[in-house]
């Protein structure tokens, strides 16, 4: 009898043992799946031969540290473009840590040539300076123009070339692929401004980081929260209203003990058609600027 309650025992602490293992091994060994997701569509990135006559985009991006709430990361970023009037605006403003950094692009065809001007601002002196000094180097004076304001620590950097195409979508928008990262689920049907849209609402699962080479997920989505919108004629996204909760890590148990977390705001609209005043900044002009028209003050 002893020794069949041994043997017993030692079976029962046997089993416990392989549970334990097993329960260890799928939280913390093997690598959780990616959730596949209803969303089959991007962010439109229209060339001068397909964008419409009048295209807008605007995306914000708001990130917040779960760990370090008052560490909060916010940016904004649009674009601009006419057709007819051959023009484009594009802008990109960031806040961190240091400040608000913040920098546009307008260009238009004028007299068969591409005007581009680029603002740029930064709150950081030596950052600033270290970026007016390399344009400075490799100005040239018959078909460029620099002004600078040290004060308030931006410039305008004006060049002229021979006509020549130019992006609609310019470089410094951020690329906007990490939304097809976040699950999304199939919600119905509506419209949007008039125009008949399919619904998204974004679900949690795991994510993978765009660019990585494998297909192993890097974050799980948590805590999500509103809409988007995909167009039912063109297949584009339109509308973009989500938050969420993502926490880095490779394994499930990283769920609830993930390395790092952010709790993230997504806002996108696009549309076609332009308001009053969307175009031509205020700061791009035909003039020649005088460079040392405004010194720094300490």
């Amino acid at each position: 009898m002893k020794r069949n309650r041994l043997l017993k025992a030692g079976l029962a602490v046997l089993c416990i043992s392989m549970v334990m293992a097993a329960g260890l091994w799928f939280l913390f060994v093997a690598t959780p799946p990616t959730t596949e997701s209803d969303l089959n569509a991007t962010t439109p990135d229209p060339n001068l031969s397909t964008a419409p006559p009048e295209f807008t985009m605007t995306a914000m991006v708001t990130t917040r540290e779960l760990e370090e709430p008052s560490d909060t990361t916010n940016w904004s970023a649009g674009v601009v473009y006419d057709a007819d009037a051959e023009e484009r605006l594009g802008w990109l403003n960031s806040t961190g840590a240091d400040g608000e950094v913040s920098m546009g692009q307008y260009q238009r065809y004028s007299q068969n040539a591409t005007h581009e001007y680029n603002r740029y601002h930064h709150p950081e002196s030596d950052a600033f300076d270290t970026r007016v000094e390399s344009i400075r180097d490799d100005l040239n004076p018959d078909a460029e123009s620099l002004s600078v304001n040290n004060t308030s620590q931006t410039y305008v950097h004006y060049r002229k070339r021979p006509q020549s195409a130019f992006e609609v979508v310019p470089d410094l928008m951020p690329p906007l692929g990490f939304i097809d990262r976040v699950p999304f689920e199939h919600d119905g049907s509506t419209t949007f401004r008039g125009d008949p849209v399919e619904k998204y609402v974004p679900t949690s699962g795991w994510a993978q980081t765009p660019g990585t080479v494998d297909d192993d997920p890097d974050w799980y989505i948590s805590n999500t929260s509103g809409e988007l919108y995909v167009n039912q004629t063109t297949g584009h996204i339109v509308h973009v209203n989500v938050s969420l909760t993502s926490k880095r890590t490779a394994i499930r148990a990283g769920k609830w003990f993930g390395e790092s977390g952010n709790r993230i705001r997504i806002r996108l609209t696009v549309r076609e058609d332009l308001r009053d005043g969307d175009l031509r900044p205020g700061w791009a002009t035909d003039a020649t600027f005088d460079e040392q028209s405004s010194d720094r003050t300490r």
